[in-house]
């Protein structure tokens, strides 16, 4: 690819106001094959790459949407630039989506930019949407952090003296030891807890005189086989991977998917 790359450089960068000059049908007929051969390597590469990932496409196929494509070029109407300046699009959003972690839906796309290409509101200024997707990506950068942070975390914590490892992978602490029976899962508990990142931001706590009651098959896994272990009076801290807790998916605005999440949990009571 880079010596596709070295081509196309000589020729974007040659000065302005450059002479045009007849290629002799030799001459053409050899910068034709010495092209097709450099685009011909490139696609040949490709293609091999596309199969070791499980992605073999159609040959034909291919080639004949590249024959298509090079066919219009020869003769650019309006249909043709847009074809071109639609290509572009979808692969700068491609480029996003993979920065991003999400997808965008291009059928909607196509309506907004159909809108705004006529002036027509949209909900946005161009100011407002680029401090949208500034906003996005930054999200997205400190989730992506978050979520490299959590794994190093847990292999810490798991090292750690006093921590006891679980066979589902629940990591614990002992703070204080209650007395008495443990809570099973079809009981109801009252609490005091604060849930927090592995680098300290916490995300919910109780009141010191506001205590929480709920159901313990009503939370997520991790916080219910922390509760089942604890006796009323002892306060254990959770340490929670992303299986245990809110997966892949987190919580919108509130948890990053595939983040690890600590609780510090004193258990006030339990009944049935």
């Amino acid at each position: 690819m880079w010596r596709v790359i070295i081509i196309f450089s000589v020729l974007l960068i040659a000065p302005a106001g450059i002479h045009a000059r007849n290629l002799s049908k030799s001459e053409n007929d050899s910068v034709v094959a010495a092209l097709a051969t450099v685009w011909g390597k490139y696609l040949n590469d490709k293609s091999h790459k596309d199969a070791l990932k499980g992605n073999e496409q159609n040959h034909d196929e291919y080639m004949r949407g590249l024959k298509e494509a090079l066919g219009l070029a020869a003769t650019p109407d309006d249909h043709y630039r847009g074809l071109q300046d639609g290509i572009a699009i979808d692969s700068r959003l491609s480029q996003i989506e993979q920065m991003g972690g999400f997808t965008i839906d291009r059928t909607k796309f196509v309506e907004m930019l159909a809108k705004a290409a006529e002036g027509k509101r949209t909900g946005f200024t161009v100011e407002s949407a680029d401090r949208y997707m500034n906003n996005i990506m930054a999200a997205q950068s400190s989730s992506n952090e978050l979520i490299a942070q959590s794994e190093k975390f847990l292999e810490e914590m798991e090292h750690k003296d006093g921590v006891i490892k679980t066979p589902s992978g629940l990591l614990f602490e002992v703070i204080i030891e209650g007395e008495g029976e443990s809570p099973r899962y079809s009981d109801n508990v009252s609490v005091l807890y604060k849930g927090s990142f592995p680098d300290g931001t916490v995300f919910d706590e109780t009141k010191p005189d506001k205590p929480a009651s709920f159901g313990v098959s009503d939370l997520i896994k991790g916080f219910s086989e922390g509760l089942m272990m604890m006796k009323p009076g002892g306060t254990y801290r959770l340490y929670i991977p992303p299986h245990l807790g809110y997966g892949d998916n987190g919580v919108p605005g509130t948890i990053p998917g595939g983040t690890a999440l600590i609780f510090d949990v004193t258990l006030l009571d339990k009944k049935q």
